[in-house]
């Protein structure tokens, strides 16, 4: 931050982030102080475990507490903003279009729900919501299977993937979304 007379000029580091080397990523987040703007070529889902943070999809901006989940779309401008003081822990599953079944941009029945639905690039759905008890275990079954991997992890994460999808498409896809 940069104080400039009456005004102040934040700058913010906007980048690509590339972490995903697989097709498939899990793993919890304890979320530092500032804003990371970042874009990826991959879905993501985000789930709040533990505090609270502030989450923006380009500027539109939704507080994360405990138990909510947002799904983001790839290159989605996206940044969370942690406050000094406040703890906050996220789980964050990421996973490639091909490794959801899509061959092409919209290919999908599924991913085609997201990618046609411009009007709201952020999926954000408030604990408690629908299927919220099924979505969590799905998350945890695909967290164990990643920390493990057994063999067969990867088949049975892509089932976790395709089962998660089934449940945003069935509860209304954004019908649940609030701002």
């Amino acid at each position: 931050i940069i104080d400039i007379g009456t005004r102040r000029l934040y700058i913010m580091h906007i980048y690509q982030e590339r972490d995903v080397k697989q097709n498939v990523l899990a793993k919890t987040v304890d979320m530092i102080d500032g804003y990371f703007y970042h874009w990826h070529d991959y879905y993501e889902i985000v789930v709040c475990i533990s505090g609270y943070c502030d989450f923006f999809i380009g500027h539109t901006k939704y507080r994360m507490d405990k138990g909510d989940l947002m799904f983001i779309r790839p290159y989605e401008l996206h940044s969370s903003y942690k406050l000094p003081g406040v703890d906050c822990t996220m789980f964050v599953f990421q996973f490639t279009p091909e490794f959801a079944g899509e061959k092409s941009a919209g290919d999908s029945r599924y991913l085609s729900l997201f990618l046609n639905s411009r009007n709201n690039p952020a999926y954000f759905y408030k604990y408690p919501f629908p299927c919220c008890d099924e979505v969590f275990s799905i998350l945890e079954l695909a967290y164990s299977e990643f920390q493990d991997m057994l063999p067969g992890y990867q088949m049975r994460i892509s089932g976790c993937v395709s089962l998660l999808l089934g449940y945003f498409e069935r509860y209304g896809g954004l019908s649940q979304t609030s701002a």
